[in-house]
């Protein structure tokens, strides 16, 4: 009995005690809504369809990327669904700084973006057989670019060796493109950020009621 108030002592204090700070991963949920469908013969998701998902991410992990210019690749872990169609695992966290552009306008690459970028994505259209000649060329593959946060001025990331991470800039009403391999081309339908927020995680009184209530029970034992 002695052994055992011994250790839910030493749980509560581990429990309460200040900890010191470390990365955690962090995770983003997301949703949006289809404003772009393909025409027929395509029997693609209407306009409209609701697109739901989160991805995970390490804020301390290393730049893997392997040679994109002015751009900043952090490994991500993706899922979700466009209707009832799910998606992942497969994603990444771009950071992109093309802020050398910008006084050119507002443009697709101008300015500076966060985009996930996931793989991976379902395929359930009703496509036609393809032949040489055949139109509208046939579709396959398909991936996805969600624009998280996107600044025309280039104001947005200042040094890409160390872009900002935690907190990662989020906002909404940016465009999503859900890209298909065509056939000698790319096509895409589009979609709106109408959600990009971080997760909820538990607050410190939580982890402060545990401690409670663990000592409540060594109470009881020691009677």
């Amino acid at each position: 009995m002695a052994s055992a108030r011994i250790l839910l002592t030493l749980a509560v204090l581990h429990l309460t005690a200040a900890q010191p700070l470390l990365a955690e991963p962090i995770t983003i949920n997301f949703s949006g809504t289809l404003i772009d469908q393909f025409s027929p013969p395509y029997q693609s998701w209407p306009v409209g369809t609701v697109v739901t998902g989160s991805f995970t991410y390490d804020s301390t992990a290393p730049d893997m990327n392997t040679g994109l210019p002015q751009t900043y690749v952090v490994p991500a872990v993706g899922s979700g669904s466009i209707g009832a169609d799910p998606f992942g695992p497969n994603a990444s966290l771009r950071f992109i700084n093309d802020s050398d552009f910008a006084p050119f306008g507002v443009s697709l690459g101008f300015g500076d973006h966060v985009v996930l970028g996931v793989s991976g994505v379902p395929f359930p259209f009703n496509s036609p057989t393809c032949g040489s000649f055949t139109v509208p060329l046939c579709l396959s593959g398909a991936s996805m670019q969600l624009e998280l946060a996107f600044d025309p001025t280039g104001a947005l990331i200042g040094d890409i060796t160390a872009p900002p991470l935690d907190p990662l800039p989020l906002s909404i009403g940016n465009l999503f493109y859900l890209f298909f391999t065509q056939r000698f081309n790319v096509a895409y339908i589009r979609g709106e950020v109408t959600k990009a927020a971080p997760a909820a995680v538990p607050e410190p009184a939580s982890m402060l009621l545990l401690g409670i209530g663990m000592a409540s029970l060594a109470a009881r034992i020691r009677r």
